[in-house]
């Protein structure tokens, strides 16, 4: 696994007590329990049908075997382990999610465990959803989060961590001023709403539990789905892609970094309190995001220099203009807060990262 590049903790916490990892199912919750596991940690992954659980599909040695990259995983662990080993080992339990009603039983996830990291909900709302699924996303992204932190202190678990999503601060930045922690939120959908409304519910909360939110961009790596997919097979399809003149600045966060991040939290809870903003470091044009893509599958990038203003409104046309914007437009996210509050660093830059991709 990738050194986690953190200052001496605060305290020097015992691996042997489970992280509780909500979400283990998705893609972002797959990597981490495995890289939890690969750096000696026993992980509780709480997911809807226990019976499909996978792990990632490819571990962080193989990864560093792929770039040519030295393996530094801690001593006593292989990035040869299935998940029935860990499973045998008793470091890995697979946990059916108890659910979001009021009558949902936490208690048998949440005994003895030192940690919860909470990566469970509903990420995809449309802009038009109707009532019903406004409030199933209510349910699920705000209560649920609510009540989980609030169990969680009554069973003594010590830190919960919550990813949340720069969604909740806004959609855009404005040239030459990345998103901050104190920037006024402007979320713009129901899911960016519910989101910072899960957040200040957690920040009221008096528990004594050392409380982290997370704010990622747009997460990537070997695995993920949906946009980034979309534009990265573009990239490298040799395909002329009419984005040579696009001029924005757009943050992103690869998943090892992001696994790294959460692993300096659990080394550094003293330190670790609060709500932070984490990207890979130097936000990307969407022309450097695709030359980046295709110099990683070795392919030439081939873009042309087409006036935005006049894609612009080629997508208005089209009704595309939500796409339009998240290709042209600017979100950049300030990580400082927590490069300087955890002593952190991104270990992965996003080349190294979109070659682990390939």
């Amino acid at each position: 696994m990738e050194n986690c590049n953190v200052c001496p903790s605060d305290t020097a916490p015992s691996t042997s007590a489970p992280i509780v990892v909500t979400g283990a199912g998705g893609f972002i919750g797959q990597h981490l329990v495995r890289q939890l596991l690969e750096a000696g940690y026993s992980v509780r992954a709480v997911t809807r049908n226990p019976a499909t659980f996978r792990l990632s599909p490819s571990s962080p040695g193989e990864a560093a075997a792929r770039s040519g990259q030295a393996d530094t995983s801690p001593a006593g662990t292989s990035h040869d382990e299935t998940m029935e080993d860990w499973i045998h080992s008793k470091r890995l339990q697979v946990l059916a999610h108890p659910g979001v009603g009021p009558d949902a039983d936490w208690q048998p996830v949440l005994t003895g465990a030192r940690a919860v990291i909470h990566g469970a909900g509903i990420a995809h709302v449309p802009l038009d959803a109707n009532r019903d699924s406004q409030r199933q996303l209510w349910r699920v992204n705000v209560r649920a989060p609510r009540r989980l932190a609030r169990d969680a202190a009554r069973a003594g678990v010590a830190q919960f961590i919550f990813l949340s999503s720069i969604k909740a601060a806004g959609e855009w930045s404005a040239p030459g001023h990345p998103l901050r922690e104190d920037d006024p939120p402007r979320p713009e959908d129901c899911y960016g709403f519910a989101k910072l409304a899960a957040e200040r519910h957690l920040q009221r909360l008096k528990h004594g539990l050392v409380i982290t939110i997370l704010r990622p961009p747009l997460v990537y790596g070997p695995g993920v789905k949906a946009n980034f997919a979309a534009l990265q097979k573009l990239a490298t399809s040799g395909l002329p892609l009419p984005l040579g003149s696009v001029d924005n600045q757009r943050s992103f966060l690869a998943i090892d970094n992001l696994c790294s991040a959460i692993m300096a939290i659990l080394e550094n809870p003293g330190r670790a309190a609060g709500l932070f903003h984490l990207s890979d470091g130097p936000a990307l044009s969407t022309p450097a995001l695709i030359r980046a893509m295709a110099q990683a599958a070795g392919k030439p990038a081939r873009l042309l220099p087409v006036p935005p203003a006049l894609l612009a409104s080629l997508a208005r046309l089209a009704g595309k203009s939500g796409i339009w914007q998240r290709l042209a437009g600017s979100l950049a996210v300030d990580n400082q807060r927590f490069c300087q509050q955890l002593g952190w660093k991104p270990p992965v830059d996003a080349p190294t990262a979109l070659k682990r991709m390939q």
